[in-house]
């Protein structure tokens, strides 16, 4: 069966904001956090974010909820004792993701890797995240003209590791879950949801979530890459399959 769509996560696979938050995350926290009367280390800090990430990847699984602004920042709170009231909170995220956002980067050779697969494929993004950071972020390094389709969690209120929105991504193409291959950098998310509905899924071999898998389940890609140009590659074998 020929390959006709090619489905893409956003976040550390299309672009990154992965020195960010390796080298600067935790140092605009604490800025943050001094400037309404506390002071951490960044040691107690990087302990705390290890907390909430781990907290919410499992509470909040297949929800988009640690999406919302100031979730995610009110539950690392909690982890250092703090109870800060949420509009307080609500707006040191904002200071956050303003800030983040204007440190993505696009990953290598992505512009490249879409004009090919574009003239062959039906493509796709499908993202976990906020309606309005996905969009920026795809509008900022121009990329939507790129895809036949977007589908953003919150939009849909699932996370891909529940494969709905990436079943509603099939059926708004068109297209047989064998028809189409999922890529992205999380096994708990875009390979764990692709892999429930029979798709070949290729994990991006990058990033903050390189060696994480919070679903549970032993799951494995049928590809790992470390170059998106690997795709090309790739789907030229699957094409050729019987």
């Amino acid at each position: 069966m020929r390959i006709k769509g090619v489905f893409f996560d956003v976040g550390n696979t299309l672009v990154s904001s992965d020195k960010f938050m390796k080298n600067e995350a935790l140092k605009l926290n604490q800025k943050l956090l001094q400037s309404i009367g506390y002071d951490f280390s960044l040691e107690e800090l990087k302990k705390a974010e290890k907390k909430a990430v781990e907290y919410t990847a499992t509470k909040y699984r297949g929800s988009p909820k640690v999406h919302e602004k100031g979730e995610f920042l009110s539950v690392m709170c909690k982890f250092l004792g703090l109870d800060v009231d949420r509009k307080t909170i609500n707006k040191l995220d904002e200071k956050f993701k303003k800030t983040r956002l204007e440190n993505y980067e696009l990953r290598p050779h992505v512009k490249t890797i879409l004009s090919s697969l574009k003239k062959k494929y039906k493509l796709a993004i499908i993202s976990n995240g906020s309606i309005d950071g996905i969009n920026h972020v795809i509008d900022i390094f121009d990329l939507r003209g790129y895809f036949n389709l977007i589908i953003i969690s919150e939009e849909v209120g699932k996370q891909k590791c529940t494969s709905v929105p990436i079943k509603i991504a099939l059926e708004k193409l068109g297209l047989k879950p064998k028809e189409a291959v999922m890529i992205g950098d999380r096994i708990d998310e875009d390979i764990l949801g692709a892999k429930k509905l029979g798709m070949i899924s290729v994990k991006y071999n990058y990033g903050t979530w390189k060696n994480k898998n919070y679903s549970g389940e032993e799951i494995k890609p049928d590809y790992v890459i470390d170059d998106l140009l690997e795709l090309e590659k790739i789907l030229g074998g699957l094409d050729t399959r019987k």
